[in-house]
Order: structure tokens, then sequence, then C-alpha cells
């Protein structure tokens, strides 16, 4: 952060960590607690630039999002597989920067899995990465600087979507490592050019 080069601390919480709580045959319950836990977390980190990434679709909610920009809080949007009570496709802008995670679509693996790299291990295809490629551009639309993080990542995956999104959004080359591109030839033969 001194050196200028600190883009946010973004504080993550699991899909387990709800708003609201939904009773049978009830109107949905704010869980108060949960609320002033995020509210507890985001005043330890005050002093940096934070963005909130929440994974439960009951955090989509008009109030909520008032809240985090009236605290100078971004809304963390994530790409992930739409499961139970997934919170998925939002381009939310609550700040001057955008913020946008890429866990990858992996819905077999998600929660059926023993290791986390299962999870994440999953290459975006080029029809998927123009979704992406159009939430990106519309969040960019409202602010200055958009952050947009590929979490795709056991076998480089996640290095080389993202340069497949640098070029699409640049609309020139981009220069990968050999290793990569030789790795990743279909992908990045038509989008990259050799570094050095």
């Amino acid at each position: 952060m001194e050196a200028g080069r600190l883009g946010a601390v973004v504080i993550q919480f699991p899909i387990s960590f709800k708003y609201k709580q939904t009773k049978k045959d009830q109107e949905p319950e704010i869980l108060h607690g949960n609320w002033d836990h995020l509210l507890d977390v985001l005043n330890l980190f005050k002093d940096y630039p934070l963005a909130v990434e929440l994974r439960d679709r009951t955090w989509d909610d008009e109030w909520v999002l008032k809240e985090l920009g009236e605290r100078s809080v971004a809304f963390c949007n994530v790409d992930q597989p739409r499961l139970g009570s997934s919170l998925e496709g939002t381009q939310y802008v609550t700040v001057p920067f955008a913020y946008l995670r890429l866990h990858g679509s992996n819905a077999k693996t998600w929660f059926n899995s023993d290791s986390r790299d299962q999870r994440y291990n999953f290459l975006y295809n080029p029809k998927e990465l123009e979704g992406v490629e159009r939430r990106i551009t519309e969040m960019a639309k409202k602010v200055k600087k958009t952050f947009v993080v590929a979490n795709n990542h056991p076998r480089g995956q996640a290095p080389a979507n993202a340069l497949q999104l640098k070029q699409m959004l640049s609309g020139k080359k981009v220069k990968a490592p050999r290793n990569l591109v030789e790795h990743y030839q279909k992908q990045l033969e038509e989008v990259a050019v050799l570094e050095g």
C-alpha cells in the first residue's frame, strides 16, 4: 500500500455465510449477526481499499449494496457455477473500482471433491470468455479501474484465460511465456506472441 501498488484487499466469505435465512412458510429473516460480523471484519481493514466476496445469493440485496458503497467497499462479483444458493452473474459497482473473480464453472467437482484444486480446475472456453468480457466491459463503463482476477488455476488455466481476456479487451496480441503458449497452444496461438 505504501508503494501505491495495492489494488484492494479481498475479504472472502464462503457460500454458507448468508445475509438472510428462510424458514418454512415464512418470509426470509435477516441474520443480523452475520451482517455485524461482516462490519467487524471490514472495520479491521478500514485503512485499505476493500472488496468483499459474498457467495450466497441472499447478499444480492439493494440495501447491502448501498451500505457497502457508503462504507467505500467494493462488491466482489464472482464467476462460479450456479449450485444451490450460489450468487453468480452479477456486475455490481459500489465504489470507484470494479472487481471480478473468476473461479470457473466446474459444477461436477465443486462440492464433490476432496481436492481444492479440483474445484478450480477449469479452462474457460471462447463462448464463456465472451460472457466474462461483456461483464467486464459493462462494469468498466462505470469506473476508472477494473480488477479481474482469475482463480481457475491448478494447471495454468488462470494465466491462459487471463491472456485471452486481455487480448479480447485490448484487441491486440499479448506477450506470453513460451511454456504457457506451448501448453495452451490451441487457446493462445492466435492471441499471444512469445515474450523476449
